[in-house]
């Protein structure tokens, strides 16, 4: 008796319409991928830069309502804030703020009074990107012994806006000399 022997069919390999099948399904896949990354890019770009945008805002907020709540007298003159602060029980300086024409908000500490500035050479910049919003664009607004802020804060696409106040409570006996 003869044996025959039968040949197993061959099933290793596959098909081209399976081929096709696996190419598209990886494609999707790795366009889904593609957008899911993209986007997050976005969002944490978009993050940090409203993130610098409040440290800014925070940084000038506390520089100026800090610095006017222990001043015993302020002064605005346009984009330019003086006051005299006090910084113990007897030591006072003279401080000033000022919105520079390109949007950076600079300033300035002595033991001396501060004239407006022709230059703000030597000041120290707290933050650029930075707009007044008050009337006709005034960062800084007085009345009496009460500080008005006004401003906003940008950094590429997120705009914070700084809004507040304080109140001069400083008070000095005798004769001030003035920081302006």
């Amino acid at each position: 008796m003869t044996r025959v022997h039968s040949r197993p069919v061959d099933d290793a390999g596959a098909t081209l319409v399976e081929l096709i099948m696996y190419g598209m399904l990886s494609a999707a896949f790795l366009g889904i991928l593609a957008v899911l990354f993209t986007t997050g890019l976005g969002a944490g770009a978009a993050a940090t830069e409203r993130d610098e945008a409040t440290g800014k805002a925070q940084l000038i907020a506390t520089s100026v309502q800090t610095s006017i709540r222990n001043a015993s007298d302020f002064r605005v003159d346009g984009n330019v804030l003086r006051a005299r602060v006090a910084t113990g029980a007897s030591d006072w300086t003279c401080e000033a703020w000022a919105l520079t024409p390109d949007g950076a908000l600079v300033h300035r500490s002595s033991a001396s009074a501060i004239a407006l500035p022709g230059s703000y050479a030597g000041w120290a910049e707290l933050a650029t990107g930075v707009a007044g919003r008050g009337p006709g664009g005034a960062p800084f607004t007085a009345s009496g012994p009460s500080l008005t802020l006004a401003l906003t804060v940008t950094s590429g696409e997120a705009t914070v806006p700084v809004a507040g106040g304080a109140f001069s409570q400083a008070h000095q006996d005798g004769t001030a000399s003035a920081c302006w």
